[in-house]
């Protein structure tokens, strides 16, 4: 469920029941202006939008910066506590889903569940790689939703020893992805969307490992997407061997 990073000073805590959602300008065809605004047009009305709701939930497309320049405004409003709910603040380190801009992250920071599930959120920034061109204007587009399977594999194979018996054999391991089906079940809209791994274990060799994992993202409980994943580990030592070696063959290879 989402989280309260920050509340401003209050009396008494607020129900989650009068709440609106806040997305990003990109996804301003979802809006309705009521349940859902877009983020220039609700700081255009944040006054009203303050008086008549308690939760303030902010949505897919936003980041470090907008979040933080709401709740500026709305300490400036100097009214009744407003609670700003949202996973922007746990955005996974950049550099355990291989990225080198904090904006081009889409997951939040996984949670182990048990010993072979783990959880985290759909966090997309509006001015992430997948974003600058293609955009209907209401749902997150699938290419998202890959990327995102991408780095939630990633998040979890950096963050958690995902088979200890590969781990013994071959050491400190790099997964390399090298199958990925994809099926969709529902449109993503830029709310609060789950993401759920599931590692099915590995197949240990003498010096490699081949893990499996399924990846689902949800909205309000519902499956909307599935990602099934097979991965290659390698020790760090023998990946970077064996691209060194890929890319001298790419290269003797041009006429």
């Amino acid at each position: 469920m989402l989280t309260a990073p920050e509340y401003l000073e209050s009396q008494t805590t607020p129900e989650v029941d009068h709440a609106v959602y806040i997305v990003s300008p990109k996804f301003r065809d979802f809006c309705d202006s009521e349940r859902v605004w877009d983020y220039y047009t609700a700081l255009d009305n944040l006054p009203n939008i303050a008086r008549s709701v308690n939760t303030i939930i902010l949505g897919q497309g936003l980041g470090k910066e907008h979040r933080h320049q709401l709740l500026e405004c709305l300490k400036f409003l100097n009214t009744r506590t407003i609670r700003v709910l949202d996973h922007i603040h746990q955005r996974a380190a950049k550099e355990k889903v291989h990225k080198a801009r904090d904006s081009n992250v889409m997951v939040s920071s996984p949670t182990q569940m048990t010993a072979e599930s783990y959880e985290a959120y759909l966090v997309v920034d509006e001015t992430c790689a997948e974003m600058s061109d293609h955009q209907t204007g209401e749902h997150v587009q699938g290419a998202v939703l890959i990327e995102a399977s991408r780095q939630m594999f990633m998040a979890c194979a950096t963050s958690f020893d995902l088979s200890p018996e590969a781990s013994a054999k071959i050491g400190e391991m790099h997964f390399a992805l090298n199958e990925m089906r994809v099926v969709f079940h529902n449109f993503v809209f830029p709310i609060e969307t789950r993401i759920e791994l599931h590692f099915d274990g590995a197949e240990v060799r003498d010096k490699t490992a081949e893990g499996k994992a399924h990846i689902k993202f949800y909205q309000h409980d519902k499956i909307c997407c599935e990602v099934f994943c097979t991965a290659q580990a390698f020790s760090k030592k023998m990946l970077q061997v064996l691209e060194t070696k890929s890319a001298r063959s790419a290269r003797r290879a041009i006429h």
